[in-house]
């Protein structure tokens, strides 16, 4: 008689188990749809010009609001600007340019006109 009643508690246990496993697994949910949006309507990219620094030069060098005025001409949106470097090695000599450029965040749909101005270039991908 006691070992029926140890298989039968030991039945229970078991069965309490599976059950609360199975209410605290997670629930399948159907997933989620991803829209058909065109991310180059909304994606943001890098361009970039040369701002014509040269090495030992004191000349002034092309501003930041003079390229922002040409890209506003050109009718492209700009959401960001700032003065960098194109990231290659250069000549370490006096009158040697420098690396030194300007860039400007955009939305992607715009580098056709931005590249269509033959001054600036995509801004490699690990440009930041």
């Amino acid at each position: 008689m006691k070992m029926n009643i140890f298989v039968l508690m030991a039945a229970i246990s078991y069965i309490n188990c599976i059950s609360l496993s199975f209410a605290m697994s997670p629930k399948k949910t159907a997933a989620p749809q991803h829209s058909s949006i065109d991310t180059s309507i909304t994606e943001k990219i890098w361009v970039m010009s040369s701002d014509g620094k040269k090495s030992c030069s004191p000349l002034e060098t092309e501003s930041l609001d003079r390229g922002m005025q040409e890209l506003k001409i050109a009718q492209v949106e700009v959401f960001e600007s700032k003065k960098a470097t194109d990231g290659n090695m250069h000549a370490q000599g006096c009158g040697m340019p420098s690396g030194s450029v300007n860039a400007y965040l955009i939305l992607r749909s715009d580098l056709p006109k931005v590249l269509a101005l033959r001054k600036y270039k995509e801004a490699p991908k690990t440009f930041k």
